[in-house]
């Protein structure tokens, strides 16, 4: 049976990473938004923890590297339809 594990991105620090050594199959995020105007609107927080999200998926990877892992790593970002900049 695979383990999975889903986050909101800003919540996943490189620690929480630690469970990838345990067989860990995948780890997935939602960050919700596209740019930070968008994700401070939808999530109802800092615009900050939209880069928070983003730096937090980025050492996830560099944690799965380091450890030789084989955990998936996902990320998903949705748009607001008519608000948000192509990036």
């Amino acid at each position: 049976m695979p383990y999975v594990f889903l986050s909101n991105a800003s919540l996943a620090e490189p620690r929480s990473c630690r469970c990838m050594n345990a067989g860990l199959d995948s780890l997935k995020w939602s960050v919700n938004s596209s740019n930070e105007e968008d994700f401070a609107r939808v999530m109802k927080v800092k615009p900050a923890l939209f880069w928070k999200s983003v730096q937090n998926i980025k050492d996830a990877y560099t944690v799965r590297n380091h450890l030789h892992a084989r955990t998936s790593l996902y990320a998903r970002a949705s748009s607001t339809t008519g608000t948000s900049r192509r990036r």
